[in-house]
């Protein structure tokens, strides 16, 4: 089997192993999207993963299993970087409406490129800080993947979290022991198991809600 055919088998097998599966239409659109980021990594340092196995692994497929924290239809991926976790949310959930935020114009450029080459119509992208971003409404979720601890995310992100909201952060190993507090009027409803196909990384969502 060639290196080709391996990272893409590897993507199928990871989105059906997902409990609930990831509907396999779902690793065929993000085919293309790996390869796009591929190409601009020969030139932009977009991600740390140059090698197409790896990508999948440590970025594709953990963006995917974070899905059943979503919930609602409008949310927000904090620090996206490359499309991450955004893009391959907005594909496996194509009935919710994505907006990713990053500081990085060169980023945000790439990402502005893979949503007009994959045909998303439902993600927009802004080059700005989450403290000043003007949104329409407030966030059913928002998610980020290990920009910042758990405080100070909450604390960027309050204004922008419906009522009844939730934020997701996506974490590593360390999470229990270095984050556990949050700010006043929030409070750590869950930390969940993430597994990834592949990966042996320990990986965490952590729930915030409301402080009822």
């Amino acid at each position: 089997m060639s290196g080709s055919e391996s990272w893409r088998d590897e993507l199928r097998a990871g989105c059906s192993s997902f409990q609930p599966p990831v509907a396999p239409v779902v690793a065929e659109q993000l085919i293309p999207f790996i390869q796009l980021i591929l190409k601009w990594n020969a030139v932009f340092n977009l991600t740390g993963s140059k090698d197409p196995l790896d990508l999948v692994r440590r970025h594709v497929l953990d963006s995917l299993a974070v899905v059943p924290y979503i919930k609602g239809s409008f949310h927000l991926d904090v620090g996206t970087g490359a499309g991450f976790p955004g893009i391959p949310l907005a594909i496996a959930l194509p009935s919710s409406r994505f907006v990713l935020v990053d500081s990085n114009g060169k980023k945000t450029r790439f990402v502005n490129q893979a949503i007009v080459e994959l045909g998303l119509t439902n993600v927009e992208v802004r080059c700005t800080r989450v403290e000043k971003l003007a949104a329409p409404r407030c966030f059913d979720t928002i998610v980020s993947r290990a920009v910042a601890d758990v405080a100070q995310l909450v604390s960027w992100c309050a204004p922008l979290c419906c009522e009844a909201g939730r934020m997701v952060w996506m974490k590593g190993p360390n999470v229990v022991q270095d984050e556990p507090h949050c700010p006043a009027g929030w409070r750590i409803g869950e930390i969940a198991t993430l597994p990834v196909p592949g990966l042996e990384a320990e990986r965490y969502a952590v729930i915030v809600e409301r402080q009822l």
